[in-house]
């Protein structure tokens, strides 16, 4: 994988995701050299899915498509927030929606190291 060309996520479009995901690759040894740059994680996965590297995403962007191969990275530690956003003025299922996600995040959150 380390002579792939690889496929990245410009830096300015999501400096966390970003941070985490170069983080994540120092961390395990090596740091990629971007070949391609994309525009957000579905580009991403448009341009391995054409052939023009490899990348790293998010798990939850790992859904079935026939052209591509994930692989989930056992011990990847990345941890990215996640913000919510609605409109000023919010309908009630976005307030719903919101509600639920702020539940889940706190059932799932890690243990703090204080």
């Amino acid at each position: 994988m380390k002579s792939s060309p690889w496929v990245w996520l410009h830096r300015h479009i999501s400096p966390d995701y970003h941070d985490a995901m170069a983080a994540m690759c120092r961390a395990a040894g090596f740091s990629p050299a971007p070949a391609h740059w994309a525009r957000s994680v579905t580009s991403q996965i448009a341009m391995v899915e054409y052939g023009l590297g490899v990348t790293v995403v998010p798990a939850t962007a790992s859904t079935s498509r026939p052209g591509i191969r994930f692989r989930p990275l056992h011990h990847a530690t990345a941890a990215i927030g996640l913000t919510a956003m609605t409109r000023s003025d919010p309908d009630a299922l976005a307030e719903h929606l919101t509600a639920i996600a702020a539940q889940l995040t706190t059932a799932q959150a890690p243990p703090s190291h204080n």
